[in-house]
């Protein structure tokens, strides 16, 4: 990407497409081949996605980007961009939200916070609230954030119940960080529950602002 190319190399365009198909399509050896095997994936991709000279190809395009998150040692951000682009229909694949949530699991995996709360999104917009609290939980308590915990809250709400004491703990770590819905559902839980909170009337109110 971004290599300016000399003129009459164009034609070895094919060559090179085959060179890192043929690698790509192989199972690394030892540990160390993966990177590699992974950057052969990544370039199939690109020259396939119709940005470097050739046609597009829709379905190898996808395969060689699924390989290359698959081979990811999780340096790249193959399983991210894979994940966006799967979900957009971009880059030269075909939109698979199906495809692009596995992805997401996989950069996730690797510790990108982001790409759990993505992933988690997926699975509750499908109804799996058990997979989609599992993924955005775990985000939230290794990094707090709204969208994370905000995201733990609801799918706990569906998944256990909404006034359930799990439910109420993400509440409160997302309206901590100024998630209205999750403040109005800590102040609810507190207030059906019966338990004391002088901070509910403020909670309310947070909600409501």
């Amino acid at each position: 990407d971004g290599v300016d190319v000399p003129p009459g190399v164009t034609a070895n365009l094919n060559r090179a497409l085959a060179l890192n198909e043929d690698l790509c399509r192989k199972t690394p050896s030892h540990s160390e081949d993966v990177r590699n095997y992974a950057n052969a994936c990544w370039r199939t991709h690109r020259m396939l996605s119709g940005d470097e000279g050739l046609d597009n190809n829709q379905m190898l395009s996808s395969w060689a980007l699924i390989r290359a998150c698959e081979f990811d040692p999780g340096e790249f951000g193959s399983c991210d961009y894979a994940g966006a682009s799967f979900y957009l229909g971009g880059n030269g694949v075909e939109m698979n939200e199906r495809t692009a949530a596995t992805m997401w699991v996989r950069s996730c995996e690797q510790g990108r916070q982001a790409d759990c709360v993505n992933a988690g999104r997926a699975f509750a917009q499908w109804g799996d609230d058990e997979t989609a609290f599992k993924l955005q939980s775990e985000s939230c308590d290794q990094t707090p954030s709204r969208d994370a915990c905000g995201g733990a809250a609801l799918s706990a709400a569906h998944h256990f119940g909404a006034t359930h004491e799990v439910t109420t703990k993400y509440a409160k770590v997302a309206c901590d960080r100024n998630d209205g819905w999750a403040c109005y559902q800590y102040a609810s839980n507190n207030y059906y529950l019966g338990v004391v909170d002088p901070l509910n009337r403020f909670e309310f109110q947070k909600a409501c602002n």
